[in-house]
């Protein structure tokens, strides 16, 4: 996947500072999910079960030069197909919305990896979040995705309740085939503020990406960043909350400064910055009233349009 293009207003030598700054120290992500980059170890996924055992050829974590970069080596779960027929193949693992971490948003998500990218060909997978409910597992999200290109996001944002949960993460065996494909990055983790929200509209001929993004105070200053790539564990720095997770490394924008109350909106033609099949990732940062406080939001992600 090429780089994005950034319009003249990504002015990327004032960000550089503070990637410099972001990237001094790591720290792994408040992830639900235990081992859900498969870092863990080189010999096993646990704590993940297999969907469809019978059905998996050669399930393990396989070191791949896929997905989003590590410290050192990166890990992904591997896994062929026995047939092209007898259902989907997997991972899940179970997870908890205890009292401590509150019910709200959260967002949901992990990359894959589609084997048939080389033979110009689309992968369908799926990510499910479903609640226990006694003996029984209830829906509370399927995301279905068609990957098409060499690798991809699948996530989105959910409200969830105090509950026992199980995220399942599972590929079409009709288009996997003997083909491995790679997971990597599942994730399950608390939405923080700010976070952008976003519209597409079009006046004209002219198509136009609103980026909407709330203010709490009139004194807040707002950056909002940009890359085509996330890092697989956010980073942090001593004294500002949240986790910076844009791959800085392999280019990141930033978009504009804001600050005032109500919501700032940031009007961009789609055109080069959102390309045909490629996902974009935005970050916001936030600098509380007289430098009071600083955090990064959650990142979020626009979706690969059509």
């Amino acid at each position: 996947m090429s780089q994005p293009r950034f319009r003249a207003r990504a002015l990327r030598s004032c960000s550089a500072c503070v990637f410099v700054a972001v990237l001094a120290t790591t720290a792994s992500a408040q992830n639900l999910v235990d081992n859900g980059n498969f870092e863990s170890s080189t010999t096993s996924y646990a704590p993940w079960t297999l969907i469809n055992a019978t059905n998996a050829s050669n399930a393990r974590v396989a070191a791949a030069d896929v997905g989003f970069p590590e410290a050192g080596q990166d890990h992904v779960f591997a896994c062929g197909v026995i047939a092209t027929t007898g259902g989907d193949v997997g991972i899940e693992q179970e997870f908890e919305i205890t009292t401590a971490l509150g019910a709200g948003r959260y967002w949901v998500g992990a990359i894959v990896t589609n084997p048939n990218y080389a033979n110009r060909g689309s992968t369908n997978y799926r990510t499910l979040i479903e609640r226990q409910d006694g003996s029984n597992w209830v829906s509370v999200i399927d995301l279905a995705r068609t990957i098409s290109t060499a690798e991809g996001p699948i996530e989105e944002t959910l409200d969830l309740a105090l509950a026992k949960y199980r995220i399942r993460f599972l590929a079409r065996a009709e288009d996997v085939g003997t083909s491995d494909f790679f997971v990597d990055d599942c994730v399950v983790r608390k939405v923080a503020s700010p976070v952008p929200l976003f519209e597409m509209y079009r006046t004209g001929d002219r198509e136009f990406l609103l980026i909407d993004l709330p203010v709490r105070d009139a004194k807040t200053i707002t950056v909002l960043f940009a890359s085509q790539f996330r890092l697989s564990q956010g980073l942090t720095i001593p004294g500002v909350e949240g986790l910076f997770e844009l791959d800085a490394n392999r280019g990141v924008g930033l978009i504009q400064l804001g600050a005032g109350s109500g919501n700032w909106t940031y009007r961009i033609p789609r055109d080069p910055l959102v390309s045909i099949g490629q996902t974009i990732f935005f970050q916001a940062f936030e600098i509380g009233p007289a430098f009071s406080f600083f955090r990064f939001g959650s990142r979020t992600a626009l979706a690969p349009q059509r």
